[in-house]
């Protein structure tokens, strides 16, 4: 079933998907040793392998946050992290960009009728939308000419679709659908984590958008651009959502670590009369440490996440300190994990830096997708301490945008 835009959705009660969740999350676990096996792989080659991408798109993980209008599986901000943290157990670049084709494909559902029929029309596509920049859009009839660069075009290797932000009349953004087709890919990401994500940069040349393929931002932010019944997901909001989903990659990613370091538990201690690991105290006391941090990483995940859904089944928005309070909460688990990643790092010694350990590569993915700006704990604290303070913000505020 789809929707169209002279059929309304008949009015439902507003709910996310338990059973969904729970399926999502089974399939998530059967990828565990298929994702395992494909991730230095995908280190090297900077993209999913094939045979991930159609294990990841046969398992319906790319359709998650899809309202049910375009038969989406309607997942709940929760279940959403909870499904990236599986999957970043077994490969975090995979779950980077699964999480951010989800998040697209939500985004794709608060644009106005015309732009939501054309992303949804066949099913739900892979996507991208690369933030970091913005292009400058010349009027002609029937749409406009698209021009620019974006770069941190995460899962731009394997999307059908972009959406890209260009500026109508110097300081009007506006959200457009493009074709992966009509624009260039550059070979920009060149860094030590997350390689396998394909995050690289986007050119537009004079693309042709069509007027009804672009939306004003301020549309899309408010849900306010399409005509369908308002479902729970349509009630969520940009930053606070993105933010607090995608925590779920770098929850999964530590504990995935966590795990590579345990299993070496019974390696010897040189230099010192143990001959397994796990034989010392202070090992058994920080990996303790460090599991504690994490567990309570993935329960303040969780939290603030619910703090978005259940928001959303009220049929409202975020309100200042929700959103204020989800931005620093997600700044703290960002430290939290930080903190237990070094102490498992340093349990691990010289020996899990190795490239065929797997410890370094989740240690250098975790370090990389933490670098994230939308998890940047200091802007985050400052954003907190003028709510605190009563201050105007001195940063963003994500509630207008």
């Amino acid at each position: 079933m789809t929707a169209s835009a002279n059929t309304k959705i008949a009015r439902r009660a507003l709910s996310f998907s338990a059973e969904g969740e729970a399926k999502a999350i089974r399939a998530a676990k059967a990828l565990r040793p298929l994702l395992q096996k494909n991730a230095q792989i995908h280190h090297q080659i900077g993209e999913m392998t094939e045979e991930v991408v159609d294990a990841i798109t046969n398992a319906g993980l790319h359709n998650l946050a899809v309202p049910s209008r375009w038969d989406g599986e309607r997942l709940s901000s929760v279940a959403l992290a909870r499904v990236s943290a599986e999957i970043a157990r077994g490969c975090p670049s995979t779950a980077w960009s699964v999480s951010i084709t989800n998040s697209c494909a939500w985004m794709a559902s608060q644009m106005k009728d015309s732009m939501q029929e054309a992303v949804f029309a066949n099913g739900t596509p892979m996507l991208t939308s690369p933030q970091n920049g913005f292009g400058t859009l010349e009027v002609v009839e029937g749409g406009y000419l698209l021009t620019g660069r974006w770069s941190y075009g995460s899962n731009s290797h394997h999307a059908e679709y972009a959406l890209l932000t260009g500026i109508l009349e110097e300081t009007q953004p506006v959200q457009c659908l493009v074709s992966i087709n009509d624009v260039t890919r550059l070979d920009t990401w060149d860094v030590v984590g997350m390689r396998g994500s394909g995050s690289d940069t986007l050119v537009a040349d004079k693309v042709f958008v069509p007027l009804e393929y672009a939306c004003k931002m301020a549309a899309v932010v408010s849900a306010e651009g399409f005509s369908y019944e308002m479902e729970a997901s349509d009630y969520w909001v940009v930053f606070p959502l993105l933010r607090a989903k995608a925590l779920g990659v770098l929850v999964g990613t530590v504990e995935g670590l966590l795990d590579a370091v345990a299993a070496g538990a019974n390696k010897p201690v040189v230099y010192t009369n143990y001959t397994a690991r796990q034989d010392s105290g202070a090992f058994r006391a920080y990996i303790g440490e460090a599991a504690t941090k994490i567990r309570t990483a993935r329960t303040m995940m969780d939290s603030v996440n619910d703090v978005n859904d259940q928001s959303a089944l009220k049929a409202r928005h975020l309100s200042v300190d929700e959103a204020q309070h989800i931005r620093a909460e997600v700044a703290l688990v960002i430290k939290l994990l930080s903190e237990a990643s070094t102490t498992l790092m340093d349990l691990a010694g010289s020996s899990g830096f190795s490239e065929s350990n797997m410890a370094q590569r989740y240690w250098l993915d975790f370090n990389v997708g933490s670098r994230h700006v939308v998890f940047n704990p200091y802007i985050s604290f400052e954003a907190y301490g003028d709510h605190v303070l009563g201050r105007e913000l001195s940063v963003l505020d994500e509630l207008a945008v």
